[in-house]
């Protein structure tokens, strides 16, 4: 008796021996009528299916590498990246795929883990979490023919902007957290972003270059003081407020850069007698859960991760799946306003 192969199954089938694959391993990425009808074929022919030879045989994992800017390796940016986590590992398993995570550079020799998982065979595309994603590392994805997708960041490479990147518009976030804050009444406002010379984190020279707009917009005077540089950390804010309370005793607002910052913002500002909204309002940015058990509960930019993500994963998979994309595409999603307690509204 013949011993029927996945290659024997797509010609009767009509389709790619990857579709058959994914069709007798019950991959939602193919429909459901599609996946039937190939797993009924199988059934008549009493095909054994065997997952580990089928990935040997069309050289798959079934494996997604994560890779994670090193700049989030700190304690302030791990609730965000833990959003991240969880939201990308359920959108990669619904597609019956696992998830590889790693820092982009080993901590230990600085070596691209990128490459080393190129190297190793350990992955069929990757997620890519980094503004430091490098030229070199893009050459070699491109030269091995390994699907990947830039996300949230866009990349910082000479000549990046030829290529495609998925990510929240981070100017209308700027922008928007301090137009709120110019309609309320506020025009002495403060803004505590990243260190300037930290490439990790460009979504930070965008958000306050969406600060300057806004001020500028509205024909007020940007003060080059009232921008405050922190290494994004709560300790590292908190202390910023402390040795500058006469400075912002002056201000009427704050636009805090991410919600982290604004916590910091918000209990030095207590500790030294100063109210949340009433005698200094605060924005921030992000939107992780604790914004809204804080108190006061925090008014804040949503970055839309559920969109970011899904989007993201979904242009991967279809990636792997071989569809053409454009290598200068770019999605950018509109975040969005939300509005509590730590802004004082006064009309």
């Amino acid at each position: 008796m013949k011993k029927f192969t996945i290659k024997d199954i797509a010609k009767i089938a009509g389709v790619h021996p990857s579709t058959v694959s994914r069709s007798l391993n019950n991959n939602p990425v193919i429909p459901e009528k599609t996946r039937k009808k190939i797993q009924d074929i199988a059934k008549k022919l009493n095909f054994e299916f065997n997952s580990s030879a089928r990935n040997l045989s069309l050289n798959k994992t079934d494996n997604i590498g994560l890779i994670i800017s090193n700049g989030f390796d700190n304690d302030s940016t791990m609730p965000f990246v833990n959003i991240i986590l969880e939201k990308t590992r359920k959108i990669l398993s619904k597609n019956s795929l696992d998830t590889i995570v790693e820092f982009s550079k080993n901590i230990y020799t600085n070596e691209s883990n990128i490459q080393k998982m190129v190297a190793s065979k350990k992955v069929d595309g990757f997620l890519i979490l980094d503004s430091n994603f490098s030229k070199k590392e893009f050459n070699l994805l491109k030269k091995n023919k390994i699907p990947f997708e830039i996300m949230h960041f866009k990349p910082n490479f000479e000549d990046s902007e030829n290529y495609g990147y998925t990510a929240t518009d981070h100017f209308e976030g700027g922008l928007m957290a301090t137009n709120f804050l110019i309609e309320n009444g506020f025009t002495n406002i403060f803004t505590i972003t990243a260190i300037q010379n930290d490439t990790s984190f460009n979504e930070f020279t965008l958000r306050t270059a969406g600060y300057r707009y806004a001020l500028s917009k509205n024909q007020i005077e940007i003060n080059e003081n009232n921008i405050l540089y922190s290494n994004i950390s709560y300790e590292d804010t908190y202390k910023i407020i402390k040795n500058n309370i006469h400075i912002f005793k002056k201000g009427d607002a704050i636009f805090a850069q991410t919600d982290i910052i604004a916590f910091a913002v918000i209990n030095a500002f207590r500790n030294h007698n100063i109210d949340v909204p009433n005698d200094i309002s605060v924005v921030g940015y992000d939107d992780i859960d604790m914004a809204r058990y804080f108190y006061p509960a925090l008014t804040t930019i949503m970055q839309p991760l559920d969109e970011l993500i899904e989007k993201s994963c979904y242009n991967l998979v279809k990636k792997i799946k071989n569809v053409t994309f454009k290598d200068n595409y770019k999605i950018l999603i509109k975040p969005k306003l939300i509005i509590r307690d730590s802004v004082l509204i006064k009309h």
